[in-house]
């Protein structure tokens, strides 16, 4: 999966730093491209309030060592982060929590 995983990293590094701070007040989708994913949950039982991301592959994805994965079940980063943490701080985080 050495495929998979250099272009998870290259998607991780695309993501605007917009989308990686400053979340917004609704869970959903923050930005994807024909390959990935990337959404956002809000946890509500902590404090300082937590947000949880996750990267899911897309059905459109291109690569071909994962076609015939289900895409529905298939998170590749998962990870809790501060809603007040830096664009940077969740990139490492996001990186920290691949799955593959």
């Amino acid at each position: 999966m050495g495929k998979l995983n250099k272009r998870l990293l290259e998607f991780i590094e695309t993501v605007p730093d917009g989308k990686l701070e400053g979340f917004p007040p609704d869970d959903g989708e923050l930005y994807s491209d024909e390959d990935f994913h990337l959404t956002m949950k809000k946890t509500t039982a902590q404090n300082p309030a937590k947000v949880v991301l996750k990267i899911l592959l897309s059905s459109a994805c291109s690569i071909s060592t994962v076609k015939n994965l289900d895409p529905e079940f298939l998170y590749l980063s998962h990870c809790v982060v501060g809603v007040d943490d830096t664009a940077a701080m969740n990139r490492v985080a996001l990186k920290g929590g691949m799955t593959i």
